[in-house]
C-alpha cells in the first residue's frame, strides 16, 4: 500500500523567501520505474524553473527518470494563468510517438490527439491514478505506431477542441 507523503521545500526569487508543502501521489516511484523502461520520460511543466528543480531533483535525484526538463518559459502563457505545451518546441522526437499527461485539458490543445488526461492531485493517500495511467501506457499506448490515433480513439480530445470549428466544416465538404 502507498501512500503519498509531504516535503517541505524552500526557494529563493527576487530576494523572498518561500516555503512549501508538496504532496507526493502515492505510487509515484513505482510508476515512474516502471513506465521509464518502456518510454523516454521528460518533465514539461508550467512552473517557474526555480520552482520546478527543487522538487524534480528530490523525485529524481540521480537523473535516472527524466532525459529533459521544460519549464514555464518553454509554455504559451493565455492571460498569464493558462498555460499551452506546444509540443513542437521538442525537436528529437516525432510527435507520433509523444504522449503529454497532463491535468490541465488545456495544456495540450495544440496537439489534443497527444494528450493524455489525469486527475488532479491534492492530498488522497488513496488515489490510484498513476497505477491507471501506467497500465494505460503500457497496454495500449507502448504497442502502437502512432500514439496519436490511440489517444483519439479514448479520449476524443481533438473533437472536444474543434467540434463546430471551420476547420471541421471545411473538412466535411
Amino acid at each position: 500500500k502507498s501512500k503519498c507523503h509531504s516535503q517541505t521545500f524552500s526557494y529563493s526569487d527576487e530576494n523572498y523567501i518561500y516555503y512549501m508543502d508538496v504532496f507526493f501521489r502515492p505510487h509515484l516511484k513505482k510508476f515512474l520505474k516502471e513506465v521509464s523502461k518502456f518510454f523516454h520520460l521528460a518533465i514539461f511543466t508550467a512552473a517557474m524553473k526555480t520552482y520546478a528543480d527543487i522538487i524534480i531533483d528530490y523525485i529524481d535525484p540521480k537523473n535516472e527518470f527524466f532525459k529533459f526538463r521544460l519549464y514555464r518559459d518553454a509554455c504559451i502563457p493565455i492571460q498569464e494563468r493558462l498555460y499551452i505545451k506546444d509540443l513542437r518546441i521538442i525537436k528529437d522526437y516525432d510527435p507520433m510517438n509523444v504522449i503529454l499527461m497532463d491535468n490541465s485539458l488545456y495544456s495540450f490543445m495544440n496537439q489534443p490527439s497527444n494528450g493524455m488526461l489525469v486527475n488532479s492531485f491534492y492530498t488522497n493517500h488513496k488515489d490510484t491514478q498513476l497505477i491507471s495511467a501506467k497500465n494505460f501506457l503500457i497496454n495500449h499506448i507502448f504497442p502502437c505506431n502512432d500514439i496519436r490515433k490511440e489517444c483519439e480513439k479514448w479520449y476524443h480530445f481533438t473533437d472536444l477542441f474543434y467540434k463546430g470549428t471551420s476547420k471541421e466544416k471545411k473538412e466535411k465538404k
